[in-house]
């Protein structure tokens, strides 16, 4: 069996999806990790957070003279909110073109509507719903070992202790 057999077969076409969700993945998270500043934007995510809570907070206790000291760096978080959705989509967006290639050049043509992976209870499952669950689960596993994930951390809480 060559390997054009082997990737359209069912064992196959499976593992070669899984591999080249990984693969996809691994360049993304890579990228982001090298374009993005992580504790920067644990720090703004941080201020971000407790501005929304202590907003919230002052919103349901009707603390006027708390909404008028807050809403004036209202514009400064919304800002900051927009910064930091832009930076995080800037790799996103590097892998755009190549992703649509990849799919409209590679997957579609090779597998179609054909089932590429099986699960018991469920029955077959098509290139895009596998190619999802793959991607889904690698990403998040990649993210989390490269400390991409965008949560407010004990870095960012002692570098905005830090500064009060």
């Amino acid at each position: 069996m060559n390997f054009m057999e082997w990737i359209l077969s069912p064992k196959g076409s499976t593992v070669f999806v899984f591999l080249l969700s990984i693969l996809i993945s691994i360049l993304t998270s890579v990228t982001q990790r090298l374009l993005i500043n992580v504790k920067q934007m644990a720090i703004w995510r941080k201020e971000i957070t407790d501005w929304t809570r202590e907003y919230t907070r002052a919103q349901k206790e009707n603390d006027k003279k708390a909404l008028a000291k807050l809403k004036k760096k209202e514009k400064y978080i919304m800002d900051l909110q927009k910064k930091t959705m832009w930076i995080s989509m800037r790799p996103s967006l590097l892998f755009f073109i190549p992703f649509l290639l990849i799919w409209q050049l590679v997957l579609i043509p090779l597998y179609g509507a054909k089932e590429v992976a099986y699960f018991p209870g469920l029955g077959g499952q098509n290139i895009v719903i596998w190619y999802m669950i793959c991607s889904f689960m690698s990403g998040i596993l990649l993210q989390k070992a490269l400390g991409l994930t965008m949560e407010v951390t004990e870095d960012a809480k002692a570098v905005t202790e830090d500064k009060k």
